[in-house]
């Protein structure tokens, strides 16, 4: 049942990366050139090609073009830049997003590919899909720079991204610069059976969630995060949460990823940015990601809550619809207590 009421949501068009727009009030967007602002580099049209591994799906790569020099080093038309593995999610697609367009303005090849979610014959095989046109992606352009590589993904893709890595790394992607990062993540599979998930050390790891995701129960991503077999200082947990300013709220739900405000630009954008930079330059690793920017009026919002060294004991009171203790989620042994 839970399933079938979040298959309804996907289908009314709520998973896809729905932007949210400003509202009077609302802070602005980060400035240009800023971390989690739109960087320097034009994006080229992108390369679109067929997934063999399924009918109907594709897989778009992304890339920066252009004279300028981003935060990450080099400048946007070098014949090598670093990759991000985007998997979308359930219900979504691969097709141009706010998220994507931020990180190839600011130095990154994107390899996107799609799987068929929606199609209950085809749910197990999306793992497979996905792997096998990002494979495909790193084949439509020359310059990729496979040893620097990122993996990221919302809901159901933020789920898979786990899985989406470990298969890159038994490629020998991410030799040099390994990320991770996972929003509001619904269930992991193909990460092995045994409590740790073990990672690569030099893997660098994000795990976001919202206080008010009354789609996805928040203590999956807690579990990923504690399963992580990482050093305490590779890897983050954030809970972002609703903050308001007089008549105005910035809600911290599902669809918060991405969303055209203050929780979307510094809680997906910025965060994003900073684990790459992190990962590829070695700066900023240890600063907090719990900023969450400023009202109009100067005013602070709510920042995010972190915790690196141990898990949250204060577990959101919104189990979802799909939940950490579901009968068809294989890490269900390992699920945290909570409201």
């Amino acid at each position: 049942m839970r399933l079938r009421r979040w298959a309804q949501a996907a289908m009314a068009g709520v998973l896809v990366g729905v932007v949210m727009p400003n509202a009077a009030g609302f802070p602005a967007r980060i400035p240009a050139g800023q971390l989690g602002g739109p960087g320097p580099c034009t994006a080229a049209a992108p390369v679109i090609a067929a997934n063999p591994a399924a009918s109907g799906q594709k897989v778009y790569v992304y890339q920066p073009t252009g004279s300028g020099r981003p935060r990450i080093g080099g400048t946007c038309d070098d014949s090598a830049r670093p990759v991000a593995f985007w998997t979308h999610a359930y219900g979504g697609n691969p097709g141009p997003a706010t998220f994507i367009d931020n990180l190839v303005s600011n130095g990154f090849i994107v390899i996107a590919s799609g799987y068929a979610s929606l199609d209950s014959a085809a749910y197990a095989k999306r793992y497979a899909t996905n792997d096998a046109g990002n494979a495909l992606g790193t084949t439509l352009t020359s310059r990729a720079d496979l040893t620097r590589a990122g993996f990221f993904g919302h809901s159901q893709g933020g789920g898979m991204s786990p899985g989406m890595l470990l298969r890159g790394v038994a490629r020998g992607w991410g030799a040099n610069a390994l990320w991770l990062a996972m929003f509001a993540p619904a269930g992991m599979e193909g990460v092995g059976a045994a409590p740790a998930i073990d990672l690569p050390a030099h893997t660098r790891a994000l795990v976001t969630t919202y206080s008010e995701d009354y789609v996805v129960d928040s203590r999956i991503g807690i579990e990923a995060w504690t399963a992580f077999d990482v050093p305490a200082a590779s890897k983050e947990y954030l809970l972002v949460r609703s903050s308001t300013s007089g008549s105005d709220t910035l809600k911290a739900e599902h669809f918060t990823f991405g969303a055209d405000n203050a929780l979307g630009w510094y809680g997906t954008h910025r965060n994003t940015q900073a684990l790459a930079e992190c990962a590829i330059l070695g700066s900023g690793c240890a600063a907090g990601n719990t900023n969450m920017g400023s009202w109009s009026n100067g005013v602070a919002v709510k920042p995010a809550l972190s915790s690196r060294n141990a898990p949250p004991t204060d577990v959101d009171a919104w189990p979802g619809l799909v939940s950490c203790t579901d009968a068809s989620y294989p890490r269900r042994a390992y699920c945290i207590a909570g409201d």
